[in-house]
């Protein structure tokens, strides 16, 4: 059912929009099978005088419960008219969370209504904000060029509408709102958006105004309502915590053997190899280093990076025992981040006494912790691949921070809370360098969740900062309690690497370490930053751009 009436452009037009509103109401009849939409849309883009009278009118809509043998779900909006008004009858399609079936513009919010019943309330100022066309947003770059601090804080809806059958919104912006605030001669558009309009570009027709089109899909992800934000948290990946029997192999020299994907790593145009499949539960990766190999390929990179963000860890093998036989690998995986400690690639080869700045250079044992808690921002990854490996001893020791977080949570609940809210201060001292930095041990990000386990007992220093009373609580109570939790069995793996095997962990999550060995033993690596890791997922598709997930 599509109706159109001419208006008088100016003091008529209160009483045509009424009476246009009778008339569909009598001509549609009585019954109520599928609702309706009717949009009206002001002629003022189109040259209407009567603009400056009708400020509320300018954008309109009403709905209606209307039945007709010729009515369906499918009906298109009609083409839009040349008339200074016109009135688009038109049939939402029901179910879909990403199909606009209503915009109304409003003073200081637009509201969107979609088809699964959900109302978005936008701020105005926000989506003028985040217009997404060329001259508001790089198209390469993404960076925003609108000068935010310019918008009018009372910017509001010229007209509002869904276009491209509910698969966009178009919003024309007023004068007030189309000042030039990128800071140049914007030459932006009014009336209709044409073209492609799921990529926001508008067409120039008058100076003056400016156009938005923005399409549905990111309007309901990027959505600040209270609902579409517990969606989005429900919806995020969340780390798979473990202990010993989790992440325990077979053998001494794997993680667990259900979790080798190897053979589900398929290269890009290869073969499948047959093999075992990974288990949708089993923690830890164990891949081939061929599956990484070829700089058009991601099947191997992905397994690396989704067992990362899963469970902080991941074991490949056959990588080689040189340097020259790890950079390849080293570099498939990000930019390699240098410290102090030499060139990009390091060994942990025993130095004499007088050479050792670290006791990584030493045959002790070195207890569960994370490195580089002496900087500001902490390594985010951390490479191991044995070199040499040590005749007896010399075990590789892992334990998952955030399963240590989550069991002080539950059972120390003041001793989590402790160590989310009480800062340490951490420093490497060694020729030419003194570096030292503050962090809680335990930090949470914005959804309330661990973020970051931080902890590194022999780079802590004296507790000179903190009062007498929280000084005494860390001795007799907060100590004991993380660190029976950290030093219980059931919370650690140990595994031998043999030459060529590799370990990469989260160094924000997992914690590593060594049972003392004699003989020679010598572990090369390297340092990234943990943006390489979720910049690779978000470009492999494991983590969604719209997200806060870090």
């Amino acid at each position: 059912c599509n109706t159109s009436r001419k208006m008088a452009p100016a003091a008529s037009a209160v009483v045509g929009l009424r009476a246009a509103c009778s008339a569909v109401r009598h001509a549609c009849g009585r019954a109520r099978a599928t609702p309706l939409t009717l949009t009206w849309q002001s002629a003022v883009a189109h040259g209407c005088q009567g603009q400056r009278m009708l400020p509320s009118l300018l954008h309109s809509t009403r709905r209606f419960s209307l039945s007709s043998p010729s009515l369906s779900s499918n009906s298109q909006p009609t083409t839009p008219s040349a008339s200074p008004t016109r009135m688009i009858l038109e049939a939402p399609a029901p179910g879909l969370r990403e199909t606009v079936v209503e915009v109304l513009g409003g003073e200081r919010h637009t509201t969107v209504s979609w088809g699964d019943g959900h109302e978005s309330k936008l701020f105005n100022v926000w989506l003028r904000d985040n217009c997404p066309c060329p001259a508001c947003r790089h198209p390469v770059s993404q960076q925003r060029l609108v000068d935010s601090a310019k918008i009018p804080l009372d910017v509001r809806p010229f007209t509002a509408t869904a276009t491209n059958s509910g698969k966009a919104v178009s919003i024309t912006w007023a004068t007030s709102a189309a000042t030039d605030t990128s800071g140049e001669a914007s030459g932006e558009a009014s009336g209709e958006a044409s073209g492609d309009t799921s990529s926001g570009d508008t067409s120039s027709e008058e100076a003056g105004v400016h156009v938005s089109v923005y399409p549905s899909e990111w309007l309901r992800a990027h959505d600040y309502h209270p609902a579409e934000r517990a969606v989005r948290d429900h919806e995020r990946r969340r780390p798979e915590l473990w202990g010993n029997a989790e992440m325990r192999g077979s053998d001494e020299a794997h993680l667990n053997k259900q979790a080798v994907v190897a053979a589900a790593s398929v290269l890009v145009g290869s073969e499948a190899v047959q093999g075992e499949e990974l288990e949708a539960s089993a923690p830890g990766s164990t891949l081939g280093n061929q599956d990484l190999a070829g700089a058009d390929q991601t099947d191997g990179l992905r397994d690396v990076v989704e067992s990362l963000l899963r469970f902080g860890v991941v074991q490949i093998t056959g990588v080689g025992t040189t340097e020259a036989e790890l950079a390849p690998l080293a570099t498939r995986l990000g930019v390699i981040r240098r410290t102090f400690y030499g060139d990009a690639i390091w060994d942990t080869k025993p130095r004499d006494d007088a050479d050792v700045s670290d006791t990584a250079y030493t045959s002790l044992e070195l207890l569960p912790h994370t490195d580089g808690t002496y900087f500001t921002e902490p390594p985010g990854l951390q490479l191991f691949t044995c070199s040499e490996a040590a005749g007896v001893g010399g075990l590789t020791w892992l334990v998952d921070g955030f399963k240590v977080a989550d069991v002080l949570a539950t059972h120390h609940p003041d001793t989590f809370e402790y160590f989310c809210t009480t800062p340490f201060f951490f420093q490497a001292l060694e020729p030419g360098v003194a570096a030292k930095a503050m962090g809680t041990v335990i930090q949470r990000g914005f959804a309330g969740d661990v973020w970051r386990f931080r902890f590194n007992d022999y780079d802590r220093v004296p507790l000179n900062h903190l009062d007498a009373h929280r000084i005494e609580a860390f001795y007799e109570q907060h100590l004991p309690a993380i660190t029976a939790v950290i030093r219980d069995p059931a919370h650690w793996v140990r595994i031998k690497l043999s030459p060529g095997d590799t370990i990469i962990v989260d160094n924000n999550r997992v914690m590593h370490g060594r049972t003392e060995f004699h003989g020679q033993r010598n572990l090369i690596g390297c340092y990234y930053d943990r943006d390489e890791l979720l910049s690779k997922a978000r470009i492999i598709g494991l983590v969604e751009h719209h997200t806060t997930e870090v």
